[in-house]
């Protein structure tokens, strides 16, 4: 399995997102589903809805498709002005932290540097940039300028692992659960990082099956007592709310039967408050739902000393995560 999900982690970290331009990843995803001949229904917002194999899924995986990131709306003398549209602290947007602006297609536009922050933070997130090569102009987007993808010994490093991890974990599981002519489904949602908009959007509306509980798969801010490399996290909540005891039950049941039967396989079973998932977003709405997560580092880039860097997740939590997808949908 090792390396059919570092394939996929080339295949989808690759592609730069922000929210509102979640196309690059949303069509990295279809392609690796497509392989597997799954049936896709897309909403108006862009989020889609994926099956494979036959019958009523057990549950409904889903992740976002966005990450932090920049968009250019206007000149500012011989700087630009961009917009941040995600969560960060102020102190993060150094002055000569770099910036990389992508075009539609997902070649690189241009670089620039921060100059200095404006706005009333965190409601109003803007930044003047200066620009240091390329062409830049309105309506690009922009993401730190960091590692798409790379392993180093146990870890997997990325601008991005928020949340394209948990897409390639769903993509490895439906793969393979389509192999096995087994019922497996996804949701996949785009502007997560600017309020849920693309769950409570579904939420709202006829594009999941009734009554299918929804798990969101994210990784999520490691904390003390939820330690990379212990294996994948069964999320009884996040910061806004406790999830569907009776959901998170069935993970457990399912992970406890997966470390019996498998050598070295771990879990967790963590309150995961450094932050708001989907999960939140569909019980709120009336749904069945619960959280599987593997812990991050450097969450949503911020490193010490506020510096930013590229996020990190542990290869083994992430291969275990796959494994305990694909015996919920067994």
């Amino acid at each position: 399995m090792k390396p059919r999900i570092l394939r996929l982690c080339q295949s989808i970290l690759s592609r730069p997102t922000a929210p509102g331009f979640e196309d690059l990843t949303a069509e990295a995803v279809r392609a690796e589903l497509r392989s597997v001949r799954a049936r896709v229904k897309t909403d108006r917002g862009g989020n889609f809805f994926a099956r494979v194999g036959r019958g009523r899924p057990a549950f409904i995986f889903c992740s976002h498709l966005d990450h932090p990131g920049f968009a250019l709306r206007r000149r500012s003398g011989r700087a630009w002005e961009a917009e941040f549209l995600g969560g960060l602290g102020r102190e993060w947007f150094r002055a000569g932290t770099r910036i990389v602006f992508f075009e539609p297609d997902g070649s690189i536009a241009g670089r620039g540097a921060i100059l200095e922050t404006r706005g009333t933070w965190p409601r109003d997130k803007r930044v003047r940039v200066r620009p240091l090569s390329g062409e830049l102009r309105r309506g690009l987007f922009g993401m730190w300028d960091l590692p798409a993808m790379r392993q180093s010994g146990a870890r997997i490093h990325s601008r991005a692992c928020d949340d394209l991890i948990g897409c390639v974990a769903i993509v490895g599981a439906l793969q393979e659960l389509a192999k096995r002519g087994l019922p497996g489904a996804a949701l996949l949602t785009r502007r997560e990082e600017i309020g849920l908009c693309g769950a409570f959007e579904v939420a709202r509306s006829r594009l999941l099956p009734a009554n299918v509980p929804v798990i969101s798969i994210e990784t999520s801010k490691e904390l003390c007592n939820a330690r990379q490399g212990d294996g994948p996290i069964v999320r009884v909540g996040d910061r806004s709310s406790i999830f569907s005891p009776e959901i998170t039950g069935r993970l457990c049941a399912k992970a406890r039967i997966l470390s019996n039967d498998r050598a070295g396989f771990r879990w967790q079973r963590r309150l995961m408050d450094g932050g708001t998932c989907e999960a939140t977003a569909f019980y709120e709405k009336g749904r069945p739902a619960s959280g599987l997560c593997i812990a991050l580092g450097n969450y949503h880039n911020a490193g010490s000393n506020g510096r930013v860097r590229a996020e990190n997740v542990h290869l083994q939590d992430l291969l275990d995560l796959v494994e305990l997808l694909i015996a919920l949908g067994r």
